[in-house]
């Protein structure tokens, strides 16, 4: 279900503006919802797995698309939510993938 929501936004994407060489850049869903909190107990969380599946088979369809990785952003306790650390990480981490989709390759 994610994976054809992201397949169509692309599509929509690409029919609105007329192109088909948008590049996407995905931060990866964290590891941190693996597992949910339920009555003080861990409780395996498999929506969560597959929704990073789907963002990395979307990513690996297209040339133009790169998934970044976050699994390192979310402090020690492995919290849903970054550390202004890993925020300021992630920023870096997407302007080094839109670098790279922008290059011009050399011959």
């Amino acid at each position: 279900m994610y994976l054809a929501s992201l397949n169509g936004l692309k599509t929509q994407l690409e029919q609105d503006l007329n192109r088909t060489d948008i590049n996407f850049i995905i931060g990866r869903l964290s590891d941190s919802g693996f597992y949910r909190r339920r009555d003080k107990k861990r409780i395996e969380n498999s929506h969560w797995g597959s929704i990073r599946k789907a963002q990395e088979a979307f990513t690996n369809a297209s040339e133009n698309a790169v998934l970044v990785k976050t699994d390192d952003l979310n402090g020690e306790k492995n919290e849903l939510h970054y550390t202004p650390e890993g925020y300021a990480e992630l920023g870096k981490r997407y302007v080094r993938e839109a670098i790279k989709l922008l290059e011009i390759p050399t011959k």
